[in-house]
């Protein structure tokens, strides 16, 4: 069985000419079995960071912050906890040039935000837990990538859905950011998308143990004009299920491609989702077509009643992976009536038929066991169990070497429409990945 997990090592490289290498040490803190990511080295090399899960294979568990106080004793680790104050999952770490403040990536409500927390001081020795507070220093947008180049500046990339790329000089205290550089300006281009074609919403939804928002974005075409015009909706849901769509730009999954065919494309962030608290996603857990279902359901509501300049007459709803399972659960749901038709890549069919996927170890954490432990909660949320109302159209799409979620997944489904007589296509990337990175299918 695979479990996806990476584990941190310390090599004391001193040059690249030592015979032998020395010896690596592996880094480890009791009770953190999980995956250990984004390590960082402070300027001067004395001390380190980075984050470790407590639980291995668990996607839902929250990245925790360490910090490595002495490079020199690779035991002396300090855990940096964030409060209840702050539970959103940090992304990534970087060190500021003094080494006295740690930076971090973290999403927050659709956008990937840099914050920053202070850094004990490298002689407090036997501090084992500190308490921080982070403080966001960005407010739009999604951060990819942060670079110190100065005690009062760092260099930070970031996108939007409607910029590709932004290269800009930040100061961490006030939080100003002029631009250095931007690929596009739709002050002056006539392909640029312009900031007003996107926008928030948010749902009222009562699908948990209290009325919450569903927050949404809303994309629209350059050329929108509602005053002349009601647009058909492309209703997308993303994978995961613990992810989000994010105010970031993106050449996989890039909702501009379909707004301008003439769609208001509504991207939906239900139960599961990143960047809105632990708890919200782990309202998921055990619940992969109850509680999300639901949200959804709400989100649609909302556009119909409140947004009127699009058409939910005329609607499509799309997802890839954990959005694909979640276009087959709507095939058999009520639900399904409300759209012309359905598109499903790489999307789970039959949760039985999992035990074939070479990622196998991430459905237990989501079910409580696997299937002989727990075959109810397998069972439940199967979208297989439900074709027998399946009809509304279907278009198949899967990827033969997306190796997480087997091709009998999508011939399955497809066969069921068939055998139905529900109108159907399937469309196979023979050569790609699930993440259609490759050529044409990109």
């Amino acid at each position: 069985m695979n479990v996806a997990m990476h584990e941190l090592y310390h090599i004391p490289v001193q040059t690249y000419t030592e015979n032998p290498v020395p010896p690596c040490h592996k880094i480890s803190i009791p009770n953190y079995d999980g995956t250990a990511s984004s390590p960082k080295f402070s300027p001067d090399g004395k001390s380190a960071a980075f984050l470790r899960t407590k639980e291995p294979s668990n996607n839902f568990d929250q990245p925790r912050i360490f910090l490595m106080r002495d490079t020199n004793n690779v035991d002396a680790i300090t855990e940096i906890t964030t409060s209840d104050f702050w539970d959103l999952q940090p992304q990534s770490l970087t060190f500021s040039s003094d080494a006295k403040t740690l930076y971090l990536t973290a999403e927050d409500y659709g956008r990937r935000k840099l914050f920053k927390i202070p850094v004990r001081s490298a002689s407090d020795k036997e501090v084992v837990i500190c308490t921080a507070v982070p403080t966001p220093i960005t407010s739009w947008g999604s951060v990819s990538s942060v670079h110190a180049i100065s005690f009062t500046l760092l260099l930070v990339t970031l996108s939007s859905l409607i910029e590709s790329s932004i290269f800009a000089a930040v100061d961490p205290d006030s939080g100003t950011m002029p631009e250095i550089s931007r690929h596009t300006d739709y002050s002056t281009s006539h392909f640029a998308q312009h900031p007003s074609q996107v926008s928030d919403i948010k749902s009222p939804s009562d699908a948990g143990a209290g009325p919450y928002d569903v927050q949404a974005f809303v994309v629209k075409p350059s050329s929108f004009s509602p005053a002349k015009k009601k647009y058909p909706l492309l209703f997308w849901i993303h994978g995961g299920p613990m992810a989000s769509f994010l105010d970031e730009w993106s050449t996989r999954w890039n909702p501009a491609v379909f707004a301008e065919q003439g769609y208001v494309v509504v991207l939906p962030n239900p139960t599961g989702s990143t960047g809105f608290g632990q708890e919200f996603v782990d309202g998921v857990k055990c619940d992969w077509g109850g509680r999300p279902y639901r949200d959804l359901v709400a989100c649609f509501e909302y556009v119909k009643t409140s947004l009127d300049y699009v058409d939910t007459d005329r609607a499509v709803a799309m997802g890839g992976s954990y959005g694909g399972y979640m276009v087959n659960w709507i095939a058999g749901q009520a639900f399904s009536h409300r759209f012309r038709a359905l598109i499903s890549h790489d999307g789970i069919f039959d949760f039985a038929s999992m035990l074939a996927s070479d990622e196998m170890s991430c459905l237990p954490p989501n079910f409580n066991g696997f299937l002989w432990e727990n075959p109810g909660e397998w069972k439940k949320w199967d979208p297989s169990r439900h074709t027998a109302s399946w009809n509304t159209p279907l278009l198949v799409i899967h990827s033969e070497k997306d190796y997480r979620c087997p091709i009998t997944e999508w011939l399955a489904a497809f066969g069921v429409c068939q055998a139905r007589g529900v109108e159907s296509k399937f469309l196979s990337f023979a050569d790609e990945p699930g993440t259609l990175g490759f050529g044409e299918g990109e």
